[in-house]
Protein backbone atom coordinates (compact mmCIF):
# COMPACT_ATOMS: atom_id res chain seq x y z
CA UNK A 1 0.00 0.00 0.00
CA UNK A 2 2.54 2.34 0.70
CA UNK A 3 4.54 1.62 -2.75
CA UNK A 4 1.18 2.84 -4.54
CA UNK A 5 1.08 5.58 -2.16
CA UNK A 6 4.47 6.66 -3.32
CA UNK A 7 3.54 5.98 -6.72
CA UNK A 8 0.13 8.75 -6.31
CA UNK A 9 2.65 11.27 -5.01
CA UNK A 10 5.09 11.41 -8.63
CA UNK A 11 5.15 12.82 -11.71
CA UNK A 12 3.08 10.75 -14.15
CA UNK A 13 5.77 12.35 -16.76
CA UNK A 14 9.23 11.58 -15.14
CA UNK A 15 8.44 9.85 -12.36
CA UNK A 16 10.15 12.50 -9.93
CA UNK A 17 8.85 13.99 -6.59
CA UNK A 18 9.22 17.69 -6.53
CA UNK A 19 7.24 20.72 -4.52
CA UNK A 20 5.07 21.88 -6.71
CA UNK A 21 2.66 19.32 -8.97
CA UNK A 22 -0.19 19.69 -10.90
CA UNK A 23 -3.14 17.48 -11.47
CA UNK A 24 -3.58 16.43 -15.25
CA UNK A 25 -7.05 17.41 -14.91
CA UNK A 26 -6.87 20.89 -14.31
CA UNK A 27 -6.37 23.56 -16.81
CA UNK A 28 -3.47 26.19 -18.08
CA UNK A 29 -3.68 29.64 -17.20
CA UNK A 30 -4.17 29.61 -21.33
CA UNK A 31 -7.34 27.36 -20.78
CA UNK A 32 -5.78 24.15 -22.02
CA UNK A 33 -6.65 21.40 -19.96
CA UNK A 34 -3.20 19.30 -19.20
CA UNK A 35 -4.69 16.03 -19.67
CA UNK A 36 -5.73 17.14 -23.29
CA UNK A 37 -2.40 18.34 -23.95
CA UNK A 38 -0.70 14.76 -22.37
CA UNK A 39 -3.32 13.07 -25.07
CA UNK A 40 -2.27 15.20 -28.11
CA UNK A 41 1.08 15.72 -27.55
CA UNK A 42 2.55 12.00 -26.72
CA UNK A 43 1.48 8.49 -26.89
CA UNK A 44 0.35 8.12 -23.43
CA UNK A 45 -3.37 7.28 -22.33
CA UNK A 46 -4.12 8.52 -18.80
CA UNK A 47 -7.58 7.25 -16.96
CA UNK A 48 -9.46 8.85 -14.17
CA UNK A 49 -9.71 4.92 -12.97
CA UNK A 50 -6.15 3.90 -13.43
CA UNK A 51 -4.07 3.13 -10.71
CA UNK A 52 -1.15 6.00 -12.00
CA UNK A 53 -0.44 9.05 -10.89
CA UNK A 54 -2.80 12.02 -12.10
CA UNK A 55 0.10 14.70 -11.56
CA UNK A 56 2.65 16.16 -13.62
CA UNK A 57 5.61 18.06 -11.81
CA UNK A 58 6.23 21.70 -12.80
CA UNK A 59 8.55 21.11 -15.13
CA UNK A 60 7.05 18.55 -16.88
CA UNK A 61 3.94 20.94 -16.86
CA UNK A 62 6.19 23.79 -18.25
CA UNK A 63 7.52 20.99 -20.86
CA UNK A 64 3.93 20.09 -21.72
CA UNK A 65 2.90 23.64 -22.46
CA UNK A 66 5.87 24.15 -24.79
CA UNK A 67 5.66 21.19 -26.82
CA UNK A 68 2.04 21.40 -27.03
CA UNK A 69 2.15 25.42 -27.70
CA UNK A 70 4.79 24.42 -30.17
CA UNK A 71 2.98 21.87 -32.17
CA UNK A 72 -0.22 23.75 -32.46
CA UNK A 73 1.91 26.72 -33.81
CA UNK A 74 3.54 24.21 -36.57
CA UNK A 75 0.18 22.92 -37.88
CA UNK A 76 -1.43 26.18 -38.25
CA UNK A 77 1.93 27.04 -40.09
CA UNK A 78 1.51 23.97 -42.07
CA UNK A 79 -2.22 24.59 -42.99
CA UNK A 80 -1.11 28.37 -43.64
CA UNK A 81 1.68 27.44 -46.45
CA UNK A 82 -0.98 24.62 -47.90
CA UNK A 83 -3.36 27.19 -48.30
CA UNK A 84 -0.82 29.39 -50.17
CA UNK A 85 0.12 26.98 -52.21
CA UNK A 86 -3.44 26.06 -53.01
CA UNK A 87 -3.70 29.75 -54.11
CA UNK A 88 -0.67 29.20 -56.53
CA UNK A 89 -1.82 26.62 -58.26
CA UNK A 90 -5.60 28.05 -58.93
CA UNK A 91 -3.62 30.64 -60.06
CA UNK A 92 -0.75 28.89 -62.40
CA UNK A 93 -2.82 26.41 -63.10
CA UNK A 94 -3.24 22.73 -62.95
CA UNK A 95 -0.06 20.71 -61.55
CA UNK A 96 -0.76 17.03 -60.47
CA UNK A 97 1.68 16.87 -57.86
CA UNK A 98 0.68 19.62 -55.80
CA UNK A 99 -2.73 18.73 -56.08
CA UNK A 100 -2.15 15.11 -54.66
CA UNK A 101 -0.11 16.94 -51.93
CA UNK A 102 -2.79 18.73 -50.73
CA UNK A 103 -5.31 16.37 -50.96
CA UNK A 104 -2.68 13.22 -48.75
CA UNK A 105 -0.42 15.65 -47.33
CA UNK A 106 2.11 13.18 -47.04
CA UNK A 107 3.41 13.45 -50.84
CA UNK A 108 7.36 13.65 -50.68
CA UNK A 109 9.08 17.28 -51.31
CA UNK A 110 10.53 15.47 -54.87
CA UNK A 111 7.19 15.54 -56.18
CA UNK A 112 6.16 19.33 -55.60
CA UNK A 113 10.12 20.16 -56.75
CA UNK A 114 9.78 18.36 -59.78
CA UNK A 115 5.90 20.29 -60.39
CA UNK A 116 7.77 23.84 -60.10
CA UNK A 117 10.85 22.64 -62.22
CA UNK A 118 8.32 21.40 -64.96
CA UNK A 119 6.38 24.69 -64.41
CA UNK A 120 9.62 27.02 -65.32
CA UNK A 121 11.31 24.86 -68.00
CA UNK A 122 7.77 25.36 -69.59
CA UNK A 123 7.43 29.12 -68.91
CA UNK A 124 11.24 28.96 -70.22
CA UNK A 125 10.08 27.10 -73.37
CA UNK A 126 7.26 29.86 -73.74
CA UNK A 127 8.38 32.64 -73.61
CA UNK A 128 11.60 32.44 -75.71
Amino acid sequence: MEDQEKMEDTCRLCDEVTDKMYSVFESTEEGFEVLQMIKECMPIVIYRTDPLSKQVCESCYNHLGALYTFKKAALETADRQKSKLKETIELAGECKEIELFLKCGDVPVSFILNCYLKDLQFAAVVSF
